[in-house]
């Protein structure tokens, strides 16, 4: 054998002779079975004494990926390099894939994503430019950045990098979106029936009227920022003034995924720097509440006064968010009126999630029918912009907004530029996340939280006046 009998039978079950799972990954138990067995079998083959090599660790580690079954990566890696390469799949790219494939650590999450991914873009169920976002993103993760050593790309459309400076905000990455004078209907009155016939579930205890009377809005012109504000942005901000967010201070924590259950939870151990997925400093900042993006507001707007700079920050209002959301559309969507037409153009709870987190209720709470290949956060900017040049209005994370949340504010709403209501206990959150469904990401829907809470799905844009 070379080796000796027990270790012999460990090369081979990680070689690829031990089973792989439905993600063609060797996971310790598999290996441990596998070295058993081949073991005891050799001893009463060899007329030797009977030898059982025992696994002496806990229960939750016999799930710990060891391996990548050899024969898949490298049939990815053929698949890539035999395919035509072209202005958007270029060689360099390809080349970078091949690379960051080859340097996976099958025990990262991430890294197990970027895998199942590359394969499905190879078989055409994740479109090239949302693939190539995602890809680019974790590359640099695995491989350190790009841009870093060629600035000449740091524009790239597909991986969002900082512009050159001009502005303070510029400085930090944040590009400011134009938005022209205008008017639209906000709202909805289709009823909780009408929805239903057209095939949308209404999760429990969720009631449309909150989003009727729908009227016309007039709009003055603003900007707006093009993405989410990210998690880089925030930790300059951080860094600045030693900011605490609220679930730092309070001991409770924020929301995370527990990869080990499987399962979310609030724990002191979960906050914007940790929400029990991977991200990177182009991702969404989760786990802030509004206390903490109107922070961020007030320290952004200081700072650029302090540099001479005659201008102000805030969070948008809910009208503003609608209307920029919508961007000239009255459908249910700002792509059209069915879920589908979202596929390719959003983040949201659909098949990449449901192979994440099979767990989850999608009963009562029903994914998109498509995958965007992302089952968490995705990094600001990975999918088209809509019509005012903005990014994941749809999905992705939800968006803290100024106003006070009342349920009954637009039956008496001004029809210019309404600010919301004077006072309330919680505020308005609009634009749905990763983590939710058809019925909760229409244009129309309308989400409240107190603002102190905070999810692993929350965060927040800025407007610019």
């Amino acid at each position: 054998m070379g080796h000796g009998v027990f270790t012999w039978h460990l090369l081979e079950a990680l070689r690829g002779n031990a089973p792989a799972d439905a993600q063609n990954f060797i996971r310790l138990g598999a290996v441990s079975r596998y070295v058993s067995d081949g073991v005891q079998q050799w001893a009463k083959e060899n007329n030797r004494p009977l030898q059982t090599p025992l696994l002496e660790s806990p229960e939750a580690t016999r799930d710990l990926p060891l391996a990548l079954r050899s024969s898949d990566l490298q049939t990815v890696v053929a698949q890539l390099r035999a395919r035509t390469t072209d202005n958007s799949f270029t060689a360099e790219f390809r080349d970078r894939l091949i690379a960051g494939l080859g340097k996976m650590n099958p025990a990262v999450e991430s890294d197990q994503e970027l895998l199942q991914s590359t394969q499905a873009f190879l078989r055409g169920a994740l479109p090239q430019r949302l693939f190539k976002g995602y890809a680019t993103a974790e590359l640099d993760r695995i491989l350190g950045s790009m841009a870093a050593a060629n600035p000449a790309k740091r524009n790239s459309p597909d991986a969002p990098m900082k512009p050159a400076a001009s502005g303070f905000a510029e400085t930090l990455g944040m590009k400011f979106a134009s938005i022209p004078a205008g008017e639209f209907r906000m709202g909805s009155d289709e009823t909780a029936a009408v929805l239903k016939k057209a095939g949308f579930v209404i999760p429990p205890s969720v009631d449309p009227r909150d989003e009727s009377p729908p009227r016309t809005v007039r709009m003055s012109a603003f900007s707006l920022q093009t993405t989410e504000v990210t998690r880089g942005q925030f930790a300059e901000f951080v860094r600045s003034t030693n900011y605490r967010t609220d679930a730092e201070k309070d001991g409770k924590g924020g929301w995370g995924f527990n990869s080990d259950s499987g399962t979310f939870s609030q724990d002191s151990k979960y906050n914007w720097r940790n929400p029990g997925f991977p991200q990177t400093d182009n991702h969404p900042v989760v786990n802030v509440s509004w206390n903490d993006a109107d922070a961020f507001t007030r320290w952004l707007t200081e700072e650029s006064r302090k540099r001479g700079e005659t201008v102000r920050y805030q969070l948008p209002t809910e009208a503003q968010f609608e209307y920029a959301m919508r961007a000239g559309a009255t459908t249910r969507f700002a792509t059209g009126d069915s879920p589908q037409s979202l596929d390719g153009h959003a983040n949201v709870q659909d098949a990449s999630l449901e192979r994440r987190v099979p767990n989850l209720d999608y009963a009562n709470y029903p994914s998109f029918k498509f995958d965007d290949g992302v089952a968490f956060t995705a990094a600001v900017g990975s999918y088209p912009k809509n019509a005012f040049g903005l990014y994941d209005m749809h999905g992705n994370v939800w968006e803290w907004c100024r106003d006070w949340y009342d349920a009954t504010y637009y039956s008496t709403a001004p029809d210019q530029d309404p600010p919301g209501p004077q006072s309330g206990s919680s505020r308005v959150l609009r634009g749905g996340s990763w983590h939710y469904g058809p019925y909760v990401v229409r244009c129309a829907y309308r989400d409240f939280g107190a603002p102190d809470i905070r999810y692993d799905d929350y965060g927040f844009r800025l407007l610019l006046e």
